[in-house]
């Protein structure tokens, strides 16, 4: 077990909790043993009770991936019976010779955080600001910097770039304002977006990501910072 605070406080906090509960709050699969958890193109498996979090390898995910929705893994960017039906099938035990891969330890805590934090409400299909989070104008900065910047230099004046970026993760086109939008499933009932205006003689190139107004009901505003740093640092590779 890594030894980090806040990552054995997540295995404590899970740990106390129904695990069937906690997989339908958090629109996931256990299968009486694990859960897995769709992070964007990726699926996770939380084993249960011990608490080990691992990632599906390609072949493994793009097999089990098929029961959410057929997505195929998306590699990390380096840095830094009681399921939900929105994902159906995945219940049925792994096969012995499934082949997994380690996690960096940030994202074993989110992951263990989504599942904890669930309480089961439905995706509000209201976008809103970073700053609207809940004690958001805290990160905001930090979060710009990390998240919002990166972006606008890769794709400020690239918008096929930008579109092929998004297309290649899974966006979905999203109907705003702007030169080219996206939007993103990051977890099963956190929905993320991303919004591009391009430079122009006059203005600056600009992204806005958004939140699903119900991402707070599943993620801490901390844990969303790290999310839309981690879907911004995707995008600059994809």
């Amino acid at each position: 077990m890594p030894l980090d605070p806040a990552y054995n406080k997540a295995v404590q906090d899970l740990r106390r909790l129904s695990p069937y509960v906690a997989a339908n709050r958090a629109g996931v699969v256990f299968d009486g043993h694990e859960f897995r958890v769709p992070f964007f193109n990726r699926v996770f498996v939380v084993r249960y009770p011990e608490v080990e979090v691992l990632e599906l390898a390609s072949d493994s995910a793009k097999s089990v991936g098929a029961s959410f929705g057929g997505r195929t893994p998306l590699r990390e960017p380096e840095d830094n019976a009681c399921g939900d039906q929105t994902h159906p099938g995945g219940s049925s035990p792994l096969p012995v010779s499934t082949e997994f891969k380690p996690v960096s330890l940030w994202l074993q805590i989110v992951v263990l955080h989504y599942l904890i934090t669930a309480n089961g409400a439905p995706i509000a299909d209201q976008w809103i600001t970073f700053r609207e989070l809940p004690g958001g104008y805290i990160y905001e900065k930090a979060f710009a910097g990390r998240a919002v910047e990166p972006l606008e230099r890769a794709f400020g004046r690239d918008l096929p770039g930008f579109k092929r970026a998004g297309e290649s993760l899974g966006g979905v086109k999203m109907d705003r304002t702007g030169d080219a939008a996206h939007w993103f499933m990051a977890f099963p009932r956190v929905r993320l977006g991303c919004i591009l205006f391009l430079a122009d003689e006059e203005m600056p190139a600009s992204i806005n990501i958004l939140f699903d107004k119900a991402a707070s009901d599943y993620l801490a505003t901390e844990d969303l910072s790290a999310v839309g740093g981690y879907l911004s640092a995707a995008l600059v590779r994809a």
